[in-house]
């Protein structure tokens, strides 16, 4: 048999599963419409029509046991519990069969895309071709550089349509949800009606990887530790069903995930003494603990609330995993509950994996990426604070003590690398859990699509690897996990911190702000920032800025329209103003001058040290 015969079968497979098990659930719940079985039949129809195509006789057999089993569930006929139980058992004899691993569709490298988005792709890509093979070298310089700019816009574009050819519909992690929830519920002997929203939200094919290693077991420590029995429900005055809805959102560049059950939530005293007969904490630590903070030790190893173990529950580890996953997705997990209500987990994620905006850095001729999501700020350290900084082996930031490491240490520990006599210091996470990551240079953010790194070289301090057009590979940082490797070598005494003038930013784009706003903080500066020229000139005029960096086009006011009418208001007029701008033309340079601008800069030619001198030259002493 031909391996892509057998790669296809895979992936159209899972998905007549993933109807499979969404309808054989209904029929259990009670919930089926009134096509249901005829739905259910053409779709093992077809899967087993599949089976026999590529020689996979057990599916193609209990395939057609199935379409037997379905026949008395239509209208019409004589369906009982028997028929029902009959069909979920045959249907998950097919999953077992099918083996819905998420590990299969990632090692393969391929993936169902919309017609539609490739033919959209490529017309994209033959106006930019187009426009690339109508540019001369003997072209006006001018009208060369409006040219070169309208094809890196068009370029941009195209990287964001490939990227998005990653994505794929949420849909396709419910069967697991769907079958956990199915081996759960019979295992305890509770009955749970299960409600999946957002399966058509879009997230990449890491993102679901993930949602599918961590949804199953939201959804079987719900079931066993969050949903009653019948009778404990009855009691309650709870519908004998216990009701269990996930919801998928995406939310920007955000994914959230909830899980919430109506059972019979958290008792926190219960998990204190759990996590102290589990050693996770002391009986005194524990009556201190306030409830808030007790709820967290749900994510503790070897803590459970479950009177005994079971194949379900008990060993204190689903949540546990759970929160392991998040972290090492870049991402976060929390828990909300209330005693006889119910119980929310809610998991966020970046909605992308593989398509990220990241931060390049460069140390010792070797350059990586760090997700720009999990940079704080960057920090130019003068050669005295360097020397300071590596004797504490550690900065401070937000009134905490964060431990540095240089780069090079961390990609090859145990490595000697030439250590230089300035650096810039990128910070990652928050003041509890962040470290100091110290390079030589900041080249600025990019997008990158991260590939994941081959079996048996994964974890670390690298999440995956950039390839760029050339074929080299720029190892893309996990930075949270960077402390295991770099430490902190040294003593922990606390840094001197350094406090120069305030300084405005003004640009409609996110990046910038948030690029510029950490460039110009861990200098020292105090730095507040604008995202259109009408908040600009209301904060300018409350407050004495030293410096204003302003973007050209914007919604609304531009940066010219702002630099007109700083210029009008004598309380600005003499504040300099430096423009920060992808629009590169030298008519837009002679245009900056003549209303007034100190300086410009070229977002596609940004460069952190020229940056920073720019602005110390026009700010001048504190």
């Amino acid at each position: 048999m031909e391996p892509d015969a057998l790669r296809y079968f895979r992936i159209e497979s899972r998905e007549l599963l993933a109807g499979l098990l969404a309808g054989s659930l209904r029929f259990e719940q009670g919930r089926a419409e009134h096509d249901e079985a005829a739905r259910l039949l053409r779709l093992a129809h077809t899967l087993k029509g599949a089976a026999r195509v590529v020689r996979q006789s057990k599916i193609a057999e209990t395939t057609h046991a199935l379409e037997d089993a379905l026949t008395p569930l239509r209208p019409g006929g004589t369906p009982d519990v028997d028929a029902v139980r009959q069909v979920s058992e045959l249907v998950r004899t097919l999953a077992s069969l099918i083996d819905p691993d998420p590990g299969h569709a990632k090692n393969e490298g391929r993936l169902r895309v919309d017609a539609t988005a490739v033919d959209a792709l490529v017309t994209e890509l033959a106006t930019a071709l187009a426009e690339a093979e109508g540019i001369s070298a003997n072209s006006d310089p001018d009208d060369l550089t409006l040219r070169l700019d309208r094809l890196a816009a068009r370029v941009r574009r195209l990287h964001r349509r490939a990227a998005d050819l990653h994505l794929v519909h949420a849909e396709t992690v419910v069967q697991a949800v769907q079958l956990a929830a199915q081996d759960a519920a019979q295992a305890l002997g509770k009955q749970v009606q299960v409600d999946i929203n957002g399966g058509d939200t879009l997230i990449d094919t890491q993102v679901a990887a993930v949602l599918r290693d961590t949804l199953p077991h939201l959804v079987r420590n719900a079931i066993a530790h969050g949903i009653e029995t019948k009778d404990e429900r009855a009691a309650a005055g709870k519908p004998a069903a216990g009701r269990l809805t996930v919801t998928i959102e995406r939310r920007g560049s955000r994914l959230t995930v909830t899980c919430h059950d109506d059972g019979r939530g958290i008792d926190s005293n219960r998990l204190r003494d759990a996590a102290v007969r589990a050693g996770a904490i002391t009986a005194n630590a524990a009556k201190a603990m306030p409830d808030a903070q007790a709820l967290q030790l749900v994510f503790r190893a070897g803590v459970s609330t479950a009177d005994r173990v079971n194949d379900i529950a008990g060993r204190g580890v689903g949540l546990e995993v759970v929160q392991e996953a998040a972290a090492l997705a870049r991402g976060t997990v929390r828990i909300e509950t209330t005693v006889r209500v119910g119980t929310t987990v809610i998991l966020t994620l970046p909605a992308s994996l593989a398509h990220i905006q990241a931060l390049e850095v460069e140390a010792s001729g070797e350059k990586a990426l760090i997700p720009l999501e999990t940079v704080t700020c960057t920090i130019r350290l003068t050669p005295e604070q360097w020397v300071e900084a590596r004797r504490l082996g550690a900065i401070t930031f937000a009134g905490a003590s964060l431990p540095l490491a240089w780069l090079p240490h961390l990609l090859h520990p145990g490595q000697v690398a030439a250590v230089p006599a300035a650096v810039s210091v990128v910070v990652t996470g928050s003041a509890a859990d962040g470290i100091a990551i110290a390079v030589e240079r900041v080249h600025g953010v990019r997008e990158a699509i991260v590939r994941p790194l081959p079996a048996g070289l994964e974890g670390g301090v690298v999440d995956g690897v950039a390839v760029e057009a050339d074929g080299a590979a720029i190892p893309v940082l996990r930075p949270l996990l960077a402390a295991l490797h770099g430490g902190r070598p040294f003593s922990s005494e606390q840094p001197t911190r350094w406090v120069r003038p305030p300084i405005l930013v003004i640009d409609d784009s996110l990046t910038t702000r948030m690029l510029e706003q950490s460039i110009l903080g861990g200098a020292g500066y105090d730095c507040d920032v604008a995202s259109s020229g009408e908040e600009g000139l209301r904060l300018a005029r409350a407050k004495a800025y030293r410096l204003i960096l302003i973007d050209i086009e914007m919604p609304g006011m531009d940066g010219f329209g702002f630099l007109a009418a700083k210029r009008a208001d004598p309380a600005l007029a003499d504040v300099p103003a430096v423009m920060v701008s992808s629009l590169s033309a030298p008519e837009y340079r002679l245009r900056a001058d003549a209303a007034g601008a100190k300086g410009f800069i070229s977002k596609g030619q940004f460069d952190q040290d020229r940056f920073l001198a720019l602005v110390n030259d026009l700010v001048g002493p504190a």
